[in-house]
């Protein structure tokens, strides 16, 4: 748990994550306390009720404010080009269609605007997969979804 925190901490929050942005699977809310100063708001999108009712505590406590806004993250009730960043960690492999949610993150993502996101790496001795890509207008893997739906890759750092 602790190689993850750092991994989440230092190669995705710390990698230029701020102004609006779009939380998929905020889930009960373990990323706030990490936001970093620049981030000025987070739109939560979260399909479970129990998981943001135990997300109180850290809401309460985070000095960024925080509005759950949906609970589908393959249809997200945002209007186009409305976030400056959006962050996913560990939730794509619980998604049904996740290229049908990475289309939609592009599509609410400002031009310039970057998906922060960790996931469950698929290729052998890859244990976590943790990527930055920014959209640019083109499914075996999270990766080829990713780049399906409109991203490029920027940076992509594996974990061990």
């Amino acid at each position: 748990e602790k190689a993850c925190t750092v991994v989440v901490t230092q190669h995705v929050f710390g990698a230029g994550l701020e102004g609006r942005v779009i939380e998929i699977g905020f889930g009960t809310g373990l990323n706030v306390p990490h936001y970093p100063d620049a981030v000025q708001s987070v739109a939560g999108v979260e399909p479970s009720p129990r998981s943001v009712k135990i997300a109180r505590g850290r809401l309460a406590a985070s000095r960024v404010p925080v509005e759950i806004v949906g609970l589908d993250g393959q249809r997200l009730d945002q209007p186009d080009a409305s976030f400056d960043h959006a962050l996913c960690t560990w939730t794509l492999c619980t998604i049904p269609d996740p290229r049908a949610a990475l289309f939609e993150i592009s599509r609410v993502l400002k031009d310039g605007g970057v998906l922060h996101f960790v996931e469950h790496g698929l290729a052998p001795g890859e244990l976590v997969l943790a990527m930055r890509v920014a959209p640019s207008g083109a499914m075996a893997s999270v990766r080829a979804a990713a780049l399906d739906s409109g991203f490029q890759r920027t940076s992509t750092r594996p974990g061990t």
